[in-house]
């Protein structure tokens, strides 16, 4: 999977899944675009590249907290 493949993976899934979840948009957009966070992600094993995963860690890691109406979209 290449950069574009990510950008055009992430952009697709916000598209389908976020509705009213600005925190994830924002989150998403910055996927698409940074070129970082593309090849970091297609480095990923491919089970492991969906967005799901991917922001669940980074939340993990950051201990950035979610409320409620900002709950993760599902798969």
């Amino acid at each position: 999977m290449d950069f574009e493949d990510v950008a055009s993976s992430y952009r697709r899934f916000a598209e389908r899944k976020i509705t009213n979840a600005p925190v994830f948009v924002d989150w998403f957009m910055a996927v698409v675009n940074s070129p970082q966070a593309q090849e970091r992600i297609a480095e990923l094993p491919q089970i492991e590249r969906q967005p799901n995963p991917v922001f669940a860690a980074a939340r993990f890691l950051s201990g950035e907290t979610v409320s409620d109406e900002d709950s993760a979209p599902d798969a």
